[in-house]
């Protein structure tokens, strides 16, 4: 066949042009895997630094509650709250093992864990001075700056790392948008190619066939 050769390097081509768009898919997937994944740490991190904070606030009634009444009903609602901080805490170190987080938000939420644990011993101080009948000493220490101080910075940090998360989730879903775009218009453009290129080996066949009963 006269035209053998050429025939031979279309295909060719056209091998090439689909393994450079399976590559082109699979590389896609896992750009957008990772994307959507880090939108999901934002929601993971929305989810449990509100329950955190909710959980703490209800820990904080029920520590004045218990201080200011002595009713042990209240000390029960305290011990449940803790035991919901502490189930938080363990959500949170979870969300620090997703391998999307950057080097900052990792560090940010060690130093929101730091300061959960701060307070959640601030909270234990005063409850034991009430079960030690120092309730001057308790109430001196409930209203200190450093009781109000902790709760604000915990505020603060959550507030920081929510801000810069769905910042992060915005331009995360524009990256996968553009993804998606590119990776369509470059899989268009392949099959484009690839068809022009068997077009064009069922030209050069037919020639041939052509050529063939000619010389016949």
């Amino acid at each position: 066949m006269k035209n053998k050769k050429i025939i031979l390097t279309t295909i060719a081509v056209c091998i090439i042009i689909i393994a450079y768009n399976l590559f082109t898919l699979f590389k896609s997937y896992n750009k957008i895997s990772d994307k959507y994944n880090s939108v999901q740490s934002k929601y993971d991190f929305a989810i449990s630094s509100h329950s955190l904070l909710e959980n703490i606030k209800d820990a904080e009634s029920a520590k004045r509650g218990y201080l200011l009444t002595g009713n042990k009903a209240y000390l029960e609602n305290y011990y449940k709250a803790s035991f919901r901080i502490n189930f938080e805490k363990e959500r949170f170190k979870k969300i620090l093992a997703y391998k999307e987080l950057e080097k900052n938000e990792q560090d940010q939420i060690n130093q929101l864990l730091n300061l959960v644990d701060l307070k959640s011993e601030q909270l234990r101080k005063v409850i034991d001075l009430k079960n030690n009948d120092k309730s001057e000493e308790a109430i001196a220490l409930l209203k200190s700056y450093n009781a109000i101080s902790l709760f604000d910075s915990l505020e603060n940090s959550i507030k920081k790392i929510n801000s810069q998360k769905k910042y992060q989730e915005i331009k995360d879903k524009q990256i996968i948008n553009d993804t998606r775009e590119t990776t369509k218009f470059k899989l268009a453009i392949g099959h484009i190619i690839i068809l022009l290129l068997l077009v064009i080996i069922g030209i050069l066949i037919s020639e041939d066939k052509t050529k063939s009963l000619s010389d016949f």
